[in-house]
């Protein structure tokens, strides 16, 4: 921790290298293919007016049979197919919306996120994620990680109940037959973001788990206590992905100003060391070596290039990775 508050200094500051303007190679002149007959003056001279605007000939465009394609305009976003959603399960259906709870006795109402509020926030964390924020797009990696880890879980759990209701009933030569598409409901959900419908994902897996929980108890093969602490713990795991965006407070910084350590790089460092942060920098995020696989470009490095700043981000990449932070702890244990 010593080294890291030793490299929290003031640096000089370096400025990128002015980038040179080229002139671009003018277009050669296109030849327009021959046709049996020579076209119209008329037509001669629209084409030219409009080759003026463009830069390019346009004599004898139709010639193809493609004006269709130069009349198309990109449609500002994709149109998305319609995506229907069957649940076998309420309460695994419910993780998708937010709900307000009411404890009477306590005269209180309580908020409780589901993925239409984690969605409605996200741009909160994308946004500086695109400001090339490095504890935004930390948390972002921490997040995809959680999300794969909870997944695992899932899995594994699902396998082992159904396993014990395979085993149960081919030791008492019974059979249950029910419909694969009996759902109690289907939806149709249109989220805004990529990684909110990887959780979507995930909670069909819960709520075919939930659905194979609900089959060993009414069968007699897992007790109502366990079926309930089963789907607790589920839910509880799920329910840490959503409010984990809301565990971590940003603040205006970016690479650049850590590399540079500017007032606000050094700030942001020495936060890291405050037994109260949540904040978390991850080192292979820092030097952009690993991202979440739905986080955004970062507009001001193309293609994730630090060459300008590699050498100051690697030191301080180093001091992180020798360093245990307070947010690193907390992100561990949500």
């Amino acid at each position: 921790m010593t080294e890291l508050l030793n490299i929290v200094q003031q640096g000089d500051q370096e400025t990128a290298p002015e980038v040179a303007k080229s002139e671009l190679p003018k277009a050669a002149p296109t030849t327009p293919p021959k046709a049996d007959e020579a076209p119209s003056s008329q037509a001669n001279e629209t084409a030219s007016q409009e080759g003026g605007k463009t830069g390019v000939s346009n004599v004898n465009m139709d010639h193809y049979g493609l004006d269709e394609i130069r009349q198309l305009k990109p449609r500002p976003s994709p149109k998305r197919s319609a995506l229907k959603i069957g649940f076998y399960t309420v309460d695994a259906a419910k993780l998708l919306i937010d709900q307000r709870r009411e404890n009477k006795r306590l005269n209180k109402v309580n908020y409780q996120k589901g993925l239409e509020g984690f969605d409605r926030n996200l741009t909160k964390l994308l946004n500086p994620i695109r400001d090339d924020n490095p504890f935004a797009d930390s948390v972002l990696l921490d997040l995809e990680d959680r999300l794969e880890t909870i997944t695992e879980e899932v899995a594994t759990q699902s396998s082992n109940v159904e396993q014990q209701i395979e085993a149960t009933f081919k030791a008492h030569n019974a059979s249950v037959q029910y419909k694969k598409n009996d759902y109690i409901t289907e939806l149709e959900p249109k989220f805004n973001h990529a990684i909110t419908m990887r959780l979507v994902w995930l909670v069909k897996e819960i709520d075919q788990f939930w659905h194979l929980l609900e089959l060993a108890q009414s069968n007699a093969i897992l007790t109502a206590r366990s079926v309930q602490a089963y789907k607790h713990q589920t839910s509880k795991n799920f329910r840490s992905i959503l409010h984990l965006p809301d565990r971590f407070h940003f603040k205006v910084v970016t690479r650049n100003d850590i590399a540079h350590k500017t007032k606000t790089g050094i700030k942001a460092l020495e936060d890291l060391l405050n037994p109260r942060n949540s904040n978390s920098l991850r080192p292979e995020v820092l030097l952009m070596t690993r991202r979440s696989a739905f986080a955004p470009p970062v507009t001001a490095r193309r293609n994730g290039n630090i060459d300008d700043i590699k050498d100051k981000l690697s030191e301080i990449a180093e001091m992180l990775d020798n360093t245990v932070l307070p947010g690193a702890k907390e992100a561990a244990t949500v």
